[in-house]
């Protein structure tokens, strides 16, 4: 396990565990975070958008073609942003910090 910081769409944080291996969307969705994950984590409805801040995007592998596709559509995108669903929690992001991005529909 890992712990995450979230910063909720209120601008609250709340630390959370994550279990390593799984997709960073599924502590989301299931802590209450508000992500839909409509798609169920097939990465094509974008509910699952976040920020990584503290620049912690470099420890994981870049976004695929496939989910570049979804980001350029979306309203609130940023340099820092990334579907929930296509990160997989590793040990390397262990005390950093997720946003979850404004709702985009």
């Amino acid at each position: 396990m890992v712990t995450l910081a979230v910063i909720d769409r209120s601008g609250d944080q709340r630390h959370i565990d994550v279990r390593v291996g799984d997709p960073l969307m599924i502590a989301l969705r299931d802590g209450g975070f508000g992500i839909e994950a409509t798609c169920d984590g097939g990465g094509i409805c974008a509910t699952c958008h976040v920020y990584l801040e503290s620049g912690w995007a470099e420890d994981l592998p870049e976004a695929d073609v496939f989910e570049e596709m979804q980001l350029e559509g979306l309203v609130h995108r940023q340099g820092n942003s990334r579907l929930a669903c296509q990160v997989l929690v590793s040990d390397a992001v262990d005390g950093n910090t997720v946003r979850v991005a404004p709702e985009e529909f």
